[in-house]
């Protein structure tokens, strides 16, 4: 990783929370369905075994923070996916999961999840599908489901972007 986007990722920290730099540490991440020209590194709080950590996504040399309400449509602004989709709904998906939920891990379909006893859960497990999108110049509409391994808990996610870039999401 760069001195220099560690730095940068530091001193954010520093200025959030007052974090001195020997009390993060910052990884680079390779997520296999993550767009080739984005970068994605985490910063962790050493000692908190996991639990307290912040996503970092650089695009074209511009940051955006999983801290942030707003990074994700920022970042889809910023990159006029309405007007020049570049990005499928599988690398979309992934940029949401690590900009605006943590701890899900995508599906694609039922054999990525083991069904249980519960049968309501195995008729969610059923509907599984790949992510989905649909672009359009006044609005963009991806559709995913998630599985959050320690709790055992499947989602159908709805996210909806406006022609301005506001962001809503419904999870079922």
């Amino acid at each position: 990783m760069e001195q220099t986007i560690e730095q940068f990722i530091l001193s954010d920290l520093k200025e959030r929370f007052d974090l001195p730099a020997e009390k993060i540490s910052v990884s680079s991440l390779h997520p296999a369905n993550f767009p080739s020209d984005a970068k994605l590194f985490r910063a962790e709080k050493k000692g908190s075994y996991g639990n307290i950590y912040y996503n970092y996504i650089q695009v074209n040399g511009k940051f955006y923070c999983s801290l942030d309400e707003d990074s994700f449509s920022k970042l889809l602004s910023t990159e006029k996916i309405l007007t020049r989709p570049r990005w499928n709904a599988h690398q979309l998906a992934a940029l949401f999961l690590h900009l605006v939920v943590r701890d899900l891990r995508l599906v694609e379909s039922s054999s990525d999840v083991n069904k249980t006893a519960d049968e309501t859960f195995n008729q969610k497990v059923e509907k599984i599908s790949p992510p989905s999108l649909n672009i359009t110049s006044a609005k963009a509409e991806l559709r995913f489901w998630t599985f959050q391994v320690r709790y055992q808990k499947l989602e159908f996610w709805d996210v909806s972007i406006t022609s301005s870039y506001q962001m809503a999401y419904k999870r079922n």
